[in-house]
């Protein structure tokens, strides 16, 4: 492998890295925002049964002690019949909505193991970038040694013969 394959392949991974960090954050707002629209579906949840004992509460307060024709026992029926069918309706938006928060942080995992599986890629290939200027530099040390040795031979060789 030549020094160029290799900074060529570290730079894709380094862009690869770079995208898997995008995809991270990208993630991480959906699961932001899916857990915001979670929590608002719960507080819309408990708001709605809160209104609906209140509403009751006042309902039967203005029953207790009248006499209620079938009719008026009818429409306080459709109320509290509407009112659970809301509640229901409420309770499987926040399941849905509990259900997307997973899958968004489902997500957010995977694109987290990406991003650290593409980083530690990119550092091994710096490690090896690094290694290998070492090496050459050692090269070329060793060598410049070599040469300093070969004329100082030369030298000594030279003042022998004299």
């Amino acid at each position: 492998m030549k020094p160029g394959d290799i900074d060529r392949l570290y730079k894709l991974r380094e862009k690869r890295k770079e995208k898997a960090l995008e995809l991270v954050t990208m993630r991480h707002a959906l699961f932001m925002r899916a857990e915001q629209q979670r929590a608002e579906a719960a507080a819309a949840v408990i708001e709605h049964v809160e209104l609906t004992l209140e509403h009751e509460k006042t309902s039967f307060a203005g029953m207790m002690g009248k006499v209620m024709s079938h009719a008026d026992i009818g429409n306080a029926r459709s109320e509290l019949t509407v009112m659970v069918l809301q509640l229901e309706d409420l309770m499987a938006q926040e399941k849905a909505r509990g259900e997307q928060s997973s899958a968004a942080q489902a997500a957010l995992t995977a694109a987290n193991e990406a991003f650290r599986q593409h980083y530690r890629s990119a550092e091994k290939l710096r490690f090896l970038i690094q290694e290998q200027k070492r090496m050459a530099q050692r090269k070329g040390l060793a060598a410049s040694e070599a040469g300093e040795d070969e004329m100082r031979g030369r030298r000594q060789g030279l003042g022998s013969e004299r």
